[in-house]
């Protein structure tokens, strides 16, 4: 039988793109395209050793998890030995994965196929089923274009990750511990004090107040009017020009709070100098926070 040496190496470069592709998304690592491209050449390069070097080690199982490692070490960035290991074992998943595809292509449409060291070769041509090619020219455009969708997405959701902080509120002896979210377009200041405001939602304000006090509160936002509040709300209460879809009639209802404590992985602070927006509502769809940070309040805020 004749082997199109051209053809298999081709298609073989092709799957090996695909492999790396899904192996860089399921261990979340984002490289430039050419180390891909440069991994894959030399993964193909087996067709090569298959053909003219068929007794080489490297054809043999220890050699060729040796041969795997060299493509990991070239197609993506060495960051630790644990982190590699677990990139050689996603890299073996999708290899066993896409292969496993294939075959099941094969046996679903009873094409006649034979498997070697490098690759799948019709029993009469030689250069490589036409299943095997209509995989590559499905799956290869779909797996570029998954892969670079899915890690564009990934990296908003690492930069959101970035953003999120523990919080600490303390309104009349009353402690709510939540999450806030960094929000870089919350620049809200209250005119008077110039305190940074920070938003926070009906979750919040549900543990801060009793649902007496919450029901006054939505009313004072609709009608703002004092006038039925006790001293020591009012007290408490600021009007703060704001606009939103939330918001009808133009005014922010804030409130000073007694502490305001916000931390990360590496750093706390706490601050008095800051008013609490009160949104009588959801601010994440998914309730993965419940209040806006205001990147001003680190100005007004002393390290905890």
């Amino acid at each position: 039988m004749t082997i199109y040496l051209d053809a298999i190496w081709l298609l073989n470069l092709l799957i090996d793109f695909m492999i790396l592709q899904l192996t860089g998304y399921l261990v979340k690592k984002k490289n430039r395209g050419w180390s891909v491209w440069l991994a894959s050449l030399f993964a193909s390069s087996m067709v090569f050793i298959a053909v003219l070097y068929p007794s080489s080690i490297v054809l043999h199982p220890l050699g060729k998890i040796l041969f795997s490692c060299v493509i990991l070490f070239i197609g993506f960035k060495y960051v630790s030995f644990i982190d590699y290991v677990k990139t050689l074992m996603i890299f073996y998943f999708a290899s066993f994965t896409l292969g496993g595809a294939l075959m099941g292509s094969h046996f679903l449409f009873q094409q006649s196929f034979e498997l070697n060291d490098f690759g799948f070769l019709t029993v009469s041509t030689g250069f490589g089923t036409p299943i095997s090619w209509g995989f590559v020219i499905i799956g290869f455009p779909f797996c570029w274009w998954f892969t670079r969708q899915t890690m564009d997405k990934q990296t908003l959701v690492n930069y959101q990750a970035e953003q999120i902080y523990s919080c600490q509120i303390k309104v009349l002896n009353r402690v709510v511990n939540s999450t806030a979210y960094l929000d870089s377009a919350n620049h809200l200041i209250d005119p008077i004090s110039q305190k940074p405001v920070v938003i926070i939602d009906n979750v919040i304000i549900k543990q801060l107040f009793s649902e007496d006090m919450v029901l006054r509160l939505k009313q004072m936002n609709q009608t703002l009017d004092l006038s039925k509040q006790d001293n020591q709300i009012t007290n408490m209460i600021h009007f703060i020009p704001y606009q939103d879809v939330s918001n009808e009639n133009g005014i922010l209802l804030a409130l000073k709070p007694d502490l305001f404590a916000f931390s990360n992985q590496t750093h706390a602070y706490r601050t008095k100098n800051v008013l609490l927006g009160l949104r009588f509502g959801p601010l994440s769809s998914g309730q993965h926070y419940h209040c806006l940070l205001n990147p001003k309040v680190f100005n007004r805020s002393e390290t905890a």
